[in-house]
C-alpha cells in the first residue's frame, strides 16, 4: 500500500508512526487513540490520515481499529485493525468540494436561480437565488409547476405553454437537439413584473420523452428596458 518492504518497516522500529503519519494529522490520529482506549470492548472505531509513500508521496488512509487485548489496568496491549488506502475516493471528494464552492459562488453572482423538474411527477427543486429574483425563498414556493405558471403575466403565459408544448412535441430532440429557451414576465411578490429569461436543457429517455428538465431563470428586467428605450 506503501511501498515499503517489510525490513524497511521493521528498521524504523515504534518511530514508524512519526516518520510516516502527516503532521497535520497527528492531532486527529491523537484523538483517535485516546477514544480507542476508553472505547468498550468490541467497539470499533474508525479514523481516516494521510501516510508517506515511499516515493514521497502523501496518500490517504482509512483504518477500522479495536482494542483486541488489555492490560490488567484496562491499557491496550493489543490493537487489532484494517487499512485501506482511500486516496483515489479522497481526492474525488476534493473535487467536488471545489466544485460546489464554485457552484455556490456562481449562484451568489446570479441574479436568478437555477432549478430542476421532473416530468413524470411533476416536483420542482429550486435555488435560493429564487428569493432574488421574485422575492419567494425556495421553501415558500409550492414545488409544482402550476405554482411557476400561474404567476407568469397573463400575457404571456399562452407563449409559455406553446414553447413547453413544443419541447414535448419535438421529434428533432431525439438527435441531441434538446436545448430551449424562452423570454416572459413573472409577478414579484411586491406585485411588479420582472423580465426573464428562462434557458433550460431536457433530458429525455431512450424513446426521446422528455423525463426530467434542468434550467436556470435569469433577471433580464434592465436589458429588455434599454431595448425598448
Amino acid at each position: 500500500m506503501l511501498g515499503y518492504t517489510a525490513d524497511e518497516l521493521t528498521a524504523m522500529g515504534a518511530d514508524f508512526l512519526p516518520l510516516l503519519l502527516h503532521p497535520e494529522d497527528w492531532r486527529r490520529a491523537h484523538a483517535h487513540f485516546e477514544m480507542l482506549r476508553n472505547a468498550p470492548d468490541g467497539c470499533i472505531l474508525e479514523v481516516e490520515y494521510r501516510m508517506k509513500h515511499c516515493d514521497g508521496q502523501w496518500r490517504w488512509v482509512a483504518s477500522r481499529e479495536m482494542v483486541f487485548k488489555r492490560d490488567v489496568d484496562g491499557w491496550p496491549m493489543q490493537i487489532l485493525g484494517v487499512a485501506q488506502e482511500i486516496n483515489e475516493r479522497k481526492l474525488a471528494e476534493e473535487d467536488l468540494q471545489r466544485a460546489n464552492r464554485r457552484y455556490q459562488i456562481t449562484l451568489d453572482a446570479l441574479d436568478g436561480y437555477i432549478y430542476e423538474y421532473n416530468v413524470g411527477n411533476n416536483p420542482s427543486e429550486r435555488s435560493n437565488g429564487l428569493a432574488k429574483l421574485i422575492g419567494f425563498e425556495p421553501e415558500e414556493a409550492p414545488p409544482r409547476l402550476e405554482w411557476w405558471v400561474d404567476r407568469i403575466h397573463p400575457d404571456d403565459r399562452d407563449h409559455f405553454r406553446s414553447e413547453v408544448g413544443k419541447m414535448f412535441a419535438d421529434e428533432s430532440a431525439c438527435r441531441g437537439e434538446t436545448h430551449y429557451s424562452i423570454e416572459y414576465r413573472m409577478l414579484h411578490r411586491e406585485g411588479c413584473y420582472v423580465d426573464v429569461l428562462d434557458r433550460f436543457l431536457v433530458m429525455r429517455d431512450a424513446d426521446g420523452r422528455p423525463v426530467q428538465v434542468v434550467g436556470v431563470v435569469i433577471n433580464i428586467t434592465q436589458r429588455k428596458r434599454v431595448e425598448e428605450a
